[in-house]
């Protein structure tokens, strides 16, 4: 991670409630339900620092994500990009951001125009935020292309998104990503929908990238082995909610919430003779819709007692990271 402490993003207090359609009897009784995605969040992006944001399905994480770079509308909170709240601009006004922040999405199959040229798919951010004259176009395309190891970069200029593999795609959507410069990225497990050697170069590359250009990045993913591969801090999410968040070696090799503990030793691990004790979590995650009272985390959590189940623990700092549990 940079030494550059300088802030790019403050989310605080960051909601997203989705209402919920009900049938006939709901609407005259005036009772109204929401799907609680993002549940009063609050975190800090430095620049050159890879924030990992990790959770199951459901949890939150990729609303959050598309929240803070205003493709949905918060509900409530607030997203501080560089001293400003963004979270009430207009998409006007957002448009006029999008160069200093970028997002690379989960699946290259549907995040690339198939209608489109690889060189026409890398170019549009450059027409469309009018970033350079004509005659600067194509080497920027060239170089963006060159940065993310496609080589050599004009034998793909002309080819179309299906005519590539996987891996080239995702390639394609990161130097899409890149060609405009942005700050800060977000990317929402752009690894998952690969094979394991193809996953791995993914991973190295937005390394490199990040540590060459020093850009922030909000890496999304389920995979506690990939969060520590890339990351600085790990925010754990468990049903919209920050159930732990810390220095990302500290908190795997020594988590404090009982859902980080289980998630860790469940990971596999190369050495089959390791003693490690398995923590199993039944069930699965609930609907945000009719949340548990207390801990949302009780209903499945092994260590569950009373307390647990009737208050909702503060995200308080615990053993040097903050933990949102009632367990000392």
């Amino acid at each position: 991670m940079s030494s550059d402490s300088e802030l790019i993003f403050e989310i605080k207090d960051l909601i997203k409630w989705f209402p919920v359609r009900t049938g006939l009897f709901s609407s005259f009784s005036g009772k109204k339900e929401f799907v609680r995605a993002v549940d009063n969040i609050s975190f800090n992006i430095k620049k050159g620092e890879v924030v990992c944001l990790v959770g199951e399905s459901g949890s939150g994480k990729t609303t959050a994500a598309r929240l803070i770079i205003r493709l949905e509308d918060a509900t409530g909170g607030q997203i501080i990009f560089k001293g400003n709240d963004i979270a009430g601009l207009k998409q006007s006004a957002i448009r006029k951001l999008r160069r200093n922040m970028q997002i690379v999405f989960q699946n290259p199959y549907e995040s690339l125009d198939p209608r489109m040229t690889i060189f026409e798919i890398v170019s549009e951010p450059l027409h469309l935020m009018k970033i350079c004259p004509g005659k600067e176009v194509a080497p920027r395309v060239i170089k963006a292309l060159e940065d993310v190891g496609l080589y050599p970069a004009e034998e793909f200029n002309h080819r179309y998104p299906h005519e590539l593999s996987g891996g080239q795609r995702q390639r394609v959507s990161i130097a899409r990503a890149l060609i405009v410069g942005p700050e800060f990225i977000i990317a929402d497990e752009p690894a998952s929908m690969l094979d394991a050697n193809t996953r791995i170069e993914i991973l190295n590359l937005l390394q490199d990238l990040q540590a060459r250009y020093n850009m922030g990045i909000l890496f999304i993913t389920h995979d506690l082995a990939q969060a520590r591969y890339l990351g600085d801090t790990l925010i754990l999410l468990y049903l919209g909610k920050i159930i732990e968040k810390g220095e990302i070696n500290l908190v795997i090799k020594s988590p404090h919430h009982p859902y980080t503990k289980a998630l860790i030793s469940n990971v596999p691990i190369p050495d089959p003779d390791a003693k490690r004790t398995r923590i199993d979590i039944e069930g699965e995650i609930p609907t945000a819709i009719h949340l548990p009272p207390g801990c949302r985390f009780s209903p499945r959590c092994p260590f569950a007692f009373e307390k647990c189940l009737d208050e909702e623990p503060e995200l308080l700092m615990k053993h040097g990271r903050l933990s949102a549990c009632w367990l000392d």
